[in-house]
C-alpha cells in the first residue's frame, strides 16, 4: 500500500513538473508574457502608437494630419484645417482632436479634457524700423535733398510675411502735404498685401553745438564743434546756427555738450584784463603817438574799454587791437588839438 502511494505521488509530481515546463516554454515563445515583442500573424512588426504634437509650427496655408500627430504614416499629408494667419496661433482642443483622429482611423485618445494643440504659422517679421526706412527713402526722392524726419501715426505697424519671402517693401501712392506737414502712402509687402501709412513730416536743420564742455575763458576751436539735427520749427531765432558764430568765442558759463547755443551764451575771449599795462596808440595827421596806459576794465578784441594815461592820469575810451595794444579812436570833432592835449 505504501509503495502504491509513493508511485502515485511521483506521478502527480511528474505531471506538475511537465505542466510547469510547458508553461515556461510557451511564455518564452511570446504567447503569454506582456512584455514580449508584438508581431502580427504575417510576421511584421505592429505600427508605433500615434502621438499628439502639442506645438506644431506650419509654413503652409493649411494644417495637415502629420502636423498634429506623429506616426500617421501615408496619411500625414491629409489636410484637416486651414492654417492660422501669418504670425498668429490657433488652439485646437481635445474634442476637436478626437474627432479628427476618429475620422482618419487613428488609434489616439486624449489623456484628459485639457489636451490640446497650439498651431503656429511660421513667418518673418518686418518691424517698424524697416517700414519707416522704406518711407524715408520714398519721401527723400520728393524732397530734393532737404533734411527731414517723419513720425508715423501707427507706431505699432509691422508685417508678417512667409519665411521664404523677400523682406523688401514697396511704397506706392505717396502724397505729401507740405502746408500741413503730413503724408499718406500705401505699403506693399513681398506677398502683395497692402497697408495704408500716415504721419507727419518735419523739416530738420543741422545745428552746431559743443562736442564737450569748454571752460569759460577758453577759446572754442573748430574741433570743439559737433552737429546735431533739430526740427526747424523748434529752432529759435536766437539760436546760433553757423559755426563762425561759435568758433573763436568763449562760453560765458558752463554749458552741457550737445545743446543748441543762443545769442548771449558766448562772448569773445578776454584779451586785456583789468589793470593790465597796455600801449596806447593815438593817430593824428602825419604822425602816430605811442604812450603807456592801464586798462580800467577788461575787454575782448574790438571792444571799446576805458584806458588811463599813466602819465597824465586822464581816462579815455580806446579800442583793443591785440593783447597789449589799444588805439584811441578819431575825435568826433575832428580837432587834433584835443586828442594831443589828452596825450600829454
Amino acid at each position: 500500500m505504501m509503495k502504491s502511494t509513493a508511485y502515485l505521488a511521483l506521478a502527480v509530481a511528474t505531471v506538475f513538473l511537465c505542466t510547469a515546463l510547458l508553461w515556461m516554454g510557451t511564455a518564452r515563445a511570446g504567447t503569454l508574457l506582456p512584455d514580449a515583442p508584438q508581431f502580427l500573424d504575417s510576421g511584421t512588426v505592429m505600427k508605433p502608437n500615434v502621438v499628439l504634437n502639442p506645438n506644431p509650427v506650419v509654413d503652409d496655408k493649411v494644417i495637415r494630419l502629420g502636423d498634429l500627430f506623429e506616426n500617421v504614416g501615408k496619411n500625414s499629408h491629409v489636410v484637416v484645417a486651414p492654417a492660422p494667419t501669418l504670425g498668429l496661433k490657433a488652439i485646437y482642443d481635445a474634442k476637436w482632436l478626437t474627432t479628427i483622429a476618429r475620422s482618419h482611423n487613428l488609434s489616439w485618445k486624449p489623456m484628459g479634457a485639457y489636451d490640446h494643440a497650439v498651431v503656429e504659422r511660421a513667418s518673418q517679421t518686418i518691424i517698424f524700423s524697416d517700414i519707416k526706412a522704406a518711407l524715408l527713402a520714398a519721401i527723400a526722392k520728393e524732397k530734393d535733398g532737404k533734411s527731414f524726419e517723419i513720425e508715423l501715426d501707427n507706431r505699432n505697424l509691422k508685417f508678417h510675411v512667409p519665411v521664404t519671402a523677400d523682406l523688401r517693401l514697396s511704397v506706392n501712392n505717396l502724397v505729401i502735404d507740405d502746408r500741413m506737414g503730413r503724408f499718406t502712402a500705401t505699403i506693399i509687402t513681398p506677398d502683395a498685401k497692402s497697408e495704408r501709412a500716415t504721419g507727419r513730416i518735419y523739416e530738420v536743420a543741422k545745428i552746431p553745438v559743443l562736442r564737450h564742455q569748454v571752460k569759460p575763458g577758453e577759446t572754442i576751436a573748430k574741433g570743439d564743434i559737433n552737429w546735431i539735427k533739430a526740427r526747424s520749427r523748434d529752432v529759435q531765432d536766437s539760436t546760433l546756427t553757423r559755426p563762425e558764430q561759435i568758433v573763436g568765442m568763449t562760453p560765458r558759463r558752463w554749458f552741457r555738450p550737445g545743446i543748441p547755443l543762443r545769442d548771449g551764451d558766448l562772448r569773445r575771449p578776454v584779451m586785456i584784463k583789468k589793470n593790465a599795462s597796455v600801449r596806447i596808440l593815438l593817430k593824428v595827421p602825419n604822425m602816430t603817438i605811442s604812450m603807456k596806459g592801464r586798462a580800467e576794465e577788461e575787454g575782448s578784441l574790438g571792444d571799446t574799454v576805458r584806458i588811463m594815461n599813466t602819465k597824465s592820469q586822464r581816462v579815455i575810451d580806446a579800442i583793443i587791437l591785440n593783447s597789449n595794444t589799444v588805439q584811441v579812436p578819431a575825435d568826433g570833432s575832428g580837432n587834433p588839438a584835443a586828442q594831443q592835449a589828452w596825450a600829454r
